[in-house]
């Protein structure tokens, strides 16, 4: 898909629909895995005392 729209010059919303929602469910889900992963640290490093205070 990027190379379609990098190097063929197709705009991104000229890609099929299927195309578009696996980019959107692809960064819905990475987006959700990092939050995920910060909170759990964020909560880790409160637990330890780590947090400076501003």
């Amino acid at each position: 898909m990027l190379g379609q729209v990098m190097g063929d010059g197709v705009r991104i919303w000229q890609l099929p629909a299927a195309d578009l929602l696996a980019l959107v469910a692809t960064g819905a889900a990475y987006l959700a895995l990092g939050l995920l992963v910060f909170a759990r640290m964020e909560r880790i490093a409160r637990n330890r005392g780590l947090l400076g205070h501003y």
